[in-house]
């Protein structure tokens, strides 16, 4: 039945692979609410790589996640989940509207209603009227233009290194996993962290 079901997903369309892979989750989910079953729901939800959710497997109680494009909270449920303090970081005033109302009073979650890249600025951010959690949100003027962006508004942008150095390191030896999903600017920033 096994390989049946996997030649199947092989033969269809990337969307609904996903789909199957969720709903093949379920049971487990409901079985270990609590346990691994659950937390592979989760992160088929959050469309998490197979080859990187060993990272979020066995996780300390307590360690840091750093959430950079935080978007609805998926991550950052991923975190909470396995008990991980999560400092996240979100531009987008559409999820973050909803982000305040999810965490408002969970300690565990530090949120920043800033873009982050590797300088300090103010950037322009373009979405669309449409869309309330717009995935295709973007930074880059020319791929505002070419998904039709009719929104867009200032947001500051802050230099990741000068948040970890400042803010999270004083309170933490380290840094468990820190997930970047900001806009085409995870290059620049990932080269400031390596020679800073």
């Amino acid at each position: 039945m096994k390989k049946l079901i996997l030649k199947i997903l092989r033969s269809c369309p990337e969307i609904i692979q996903r789909m199957i892979r969720l709903i093949l989750a379920i049971p487990g989910a409901i079985v270990d609410p609590k346990g691994f079953g659950f937390l592979k729901l989760m992160l088929e939800n959050a469309n998490v790589p197979l080859k990187y959710r060993y990272m979020l497997g066995n996780v300390p109680p307590g360690d840091i996640l750093i959430d950079c494009g935080a978007n609805v909270g998926l991550i950052t449920d991923i975190g909470l989940f396995q008990e991980m303090e999560v400092y996240a970081f979100e531009p987008n005033k559409a999820a973050l509207r909803l982000l305040n109302k999810k965490y408002a009073n969970n300690p565990k979650v530090h949120l920043y209603p800033v873009a982050v890249s590797d300088k300090n600025t103010t950037l322009t951010f373009y979405s669309t009227e449409q869309e309330l959690f717009d995935q295709g949100a973007t930074i880059i003027s020319s791929g505002a233009k070419l998904c039709k962006h009719n929104q867009s508004y200032e947001v500051e942008c802050v230099r990741l290194v000068n948040s970890i150095k400042n803010d999270i390191l004083p309170k933490h030896k380290h840094i468990h996993l820190l997930k970047l999903d900001v806009e085409g600017a995870e290059f620049a920033i990932m080269e400031d962290i390596i020679t800073s």
